[in-house]
Parts: C-alpha cells; structure tokens; sequence
C-alpha cells in the first residue's frame, strides 16, 4: 500500500494534466461528434478518410454520435414550396411574365445521390431552371389570353408532366454515374429504387403579367363587351316599353268605343238637369244665365266643388261678379244697344265690392239685344250703413 501510494503521489501531476486534456478535447470537439438531426430533417454522412459520402443509408431526425472528422450534412424532407417568376414568350412573340409555384420533396432513399452530385444547392441549379425552361417551351404553344385564362390547366399539366420526366433522367444519370465509380472502387452496387432524387407534387400558373399596351387594349375590349351588352339590355328595355304602350292604346281604343256608344245627347242633358238641381240645393247666392245653352240649359257662374252644400260658391279671395263682368265686357264688344237702366247703374255691377249675399229686392235686369241672354245683376239694400260696409270690405271673399 505504501508503494502504491508513492507511485500516485509521484503520478498525480502527470495523470491530472492527462485528464485535463481530454477533457479540454472532449469538451472542444463534442460539437462534430454529437450532431442534433432536426424533425422533418435527414442526415448525410461524409467520412473524411473512407470514400467520402455514404450514398447507400440516411440518418433520421434526433442526435447522432460520429467521429469528430466526420460531417452530417442536414436536409429537409418535408413538402417544400416555391414562387419563381419567369419571363416567357407566347405563340405571337409577345414577352410576357409569369409567377409560378411548385411542390416538392426530396427522396430519402436519395439523399446521398443528392448530396454528392446535386448538392445543397440543388434547388437553384437543377428545380428553377428546368420549371423556367419547361414553362417557356409549353407557353410558346398558346396565346397570352389562352395562357391566363383557358389553357392555363393546360399550361400546368404540361410543365408537370415534362418536369417529372427529365428529373427521372436526372436520377438515372446520377445512378449511371455512381454506378461506373462504385465500380473502379470495387464497392457493392446501389439497390435498384423507382423514385427519382426529387419528387415534384404539382405546378400551378400563379398569375400571368402582360405588358401594359396589351392590358389596356385588352381592358378597353372588355369594356366595349360590357357597354354592347348594356345597350342590347336597354333595347329589349325600349321595344317591350312599346310593346306596354301599345297594349294601353289599344285599350283606351277599346275603352273610348265601349263608353261613347253609351253617351247620347240625352245622357249629357240629363247630367246637365242633374248638375242644375245641384246648383239650386247650395245655399250660397250664384249668377245663372238662363236661354243661353244649346238645349236651354242654364250656364253657371263661379267655380264648383266636390262638396254639395258649396255647390257654386265662388273661389276664395275672389268676387263673385269678376266672370261676370269679364262676360259683359265681352258682349259689350258686339255692336248692339246698351239698356237705359244699364247706363243708370253708374258704379258698374258692384260698386260696393260686397259679398254674394246680396238682396233679391234690389236685382234689376239687363238685356242686350234682340236674342241675347238676359243677365241678372245684384245691387246691396239702400239702407246698407258704414259698419256693414266695412264687413262686407273685410270678408274673406273679397
């Protein structure tokens, strides 16, 4: 025990330093050896002194332990999406822009032909530009206006169909390849596997840009559609108005044939009698002139409403004489002889202005010539005083 004790106590320093770096190199290089494989993520192993990348197996997602020379290059095998935009020709030779989208997702049974012959990188130096050169040898088939708007699913099929094919080719190439050197290093061959090193899901045509002139002209072609639809509207709107207009001529036609054989001169009298009646229940005072109608119906004076106890009352604000006088100065026009008593009046009909409540004592009559309607005027009591005039001034029929 004690030989033993001398020979720790003489190693301690020795074996302390020994510790000391191993686990200054431990704790250095832990982060080559320990490699964390994210989710949805694959690994590639890279061996620096043995052949290099290792094309034959994977590493899934989780930690993994290597030696610290070794590398594990991480790829992600889940659905990937990506926007190009493209400029591309169509069948006219006019350039237009396209922004177009695809899905993919990389083989995991691949991943080391991926690595090794494609690369990191594989997106922009093999996916962008097969999608752009495919899109332009597809677009040249068709139209600006077939490619945004009828053939586009077209235009898609197609870039998916040819897409797929030359990444097969792609893969079979990188396996044709791995195979001759595999071969000159004498190692076992790759299994065989259908799935190419990329598998595209689906193109889709996001949007097509043309250039501004074309829009325009393509705008202004729509618009004139939409205009001529609008006046074919309004012509339907217009003939099927004539067509309502006829139809309500013809019934006003029929309507006016029906009614006149039923309107006699005896109907129209004896609405005339009856308006006459009418007149004669108001209790307001009226002017009638008698004899002057065809049939010896009287013609009345003054306004009329629908309410029967104001049949012939006169309009409000007005007097009751003014037709009366507008009729009378019209037949003084004509050359016949004026009445004496006429001339005696001085005044005129109403000197007073007074309402139509006027005493029938005080009516004289004026005729005119031989065969002319005689005319009654009114005059107010003698006895009419300064108080009463001054209410018949301010009555509201004056």
């Amino acid at each position: 025990m004690k030989a033993l004790k001398n020979f720790m106590m003489r190693s301690l320093p020795g074996v302390t330093i020994a510790f000391m770096i191993a686990a200054f190199i431990m704790i250095y290089f832990t982060p080559n050896m320990v490699i964390t494989i994210p989710a949805g993520y694959i690994g590639v192993l890279w061996k620096r002194f043995d052949n290099g990348t290792i094309t034959n197996r994977f590493y899934r997602e989780g930690n993994r332990l290597i030696l610290p020379w070794n590398k594990i290059i991480s790829y992600d095998a889940r659905m990937q999406r990506v926007s190009e935009d493209y400029d591309i020709i169509s069948a006219n030779g006019l350039a237009i822009g396209a922004n177009i989208t695809f899905r993919f997702r990389i083989s995991r049974k691949r991943i080391g032909l991926l690595h090794k012959y494609l690369g990191p990188n594989y997106l922009n130096t093999v996916l962008i530009p097969k999608i752009g050169a495919i899109a332009r040898a597809e677009a040249a088939k068709y139209s600006p206006v077939q490619l945004y708007s009828t053939n586009r699913e077209d235009v898609e099929e197609a870039i998916l169909a040819v897409a797929k094919e030359q990444l097969v080719q792609v893969t079979q190439d990188v396996i044709a390849t791995e195979a001759k050197e595999r071969a000159t290093r004498k190692l076992p061959p790759l299994p065989d596997a259908p799935d190419p090193v990329v598998n595209l899901h689906d193109v889709s045509v996001r949007s097509v840009t043309l250039p501004h002139l074309v829009e325009r002209a393509i705008e202004r072609k729509e618009e004139q559609f939409h205009i001529n639809q609008e006046y074919n509207f309004r012509l339907d709107r217009e003939r099927k108005e004539s067509e309502r207009k006829a139809i309500e001529a013809r019934g006003i036609q029929s309507f006016q044939r029906i009614v006149s054989d039923g309107i006699t001169d005896a109907y129209l009298r004896w609405k005339g009698i009856d308006a006459t009646l009418q007149l004669a229940l108001s209790n307001n005072s009226k002017i009638v002139l008698i004899g002057s109608g065809k049939d010896g119906l009287p013609i009345i004076l003054g306004p009329l409403d629908n309410n029967p106890g104001n049949a012939g009352a006169p309009a409000p604000g007005t007097h009751p004489g003014t037709e009366l006088e507008a009729l009378l100065g019209r037949q003084s026009d004509t050359p016949t002889a004026k009445s004496p008593q006429r001339a005696n009046t001085g005044d005129g009909i109403f000197p007073n202005s007074s309402t139509a409540d006027l005493d029938p004592g005080r009516n004289k009559t004026s005729g005119t010539s031989a065969g002319a309607p005689s005319v009654t005027t009114a005059r107010p009591p003698a006895g009419t005083n300064a108080s009463q005039k001054t209410a018949e001034r301010n009555s509201p029929l004056n």
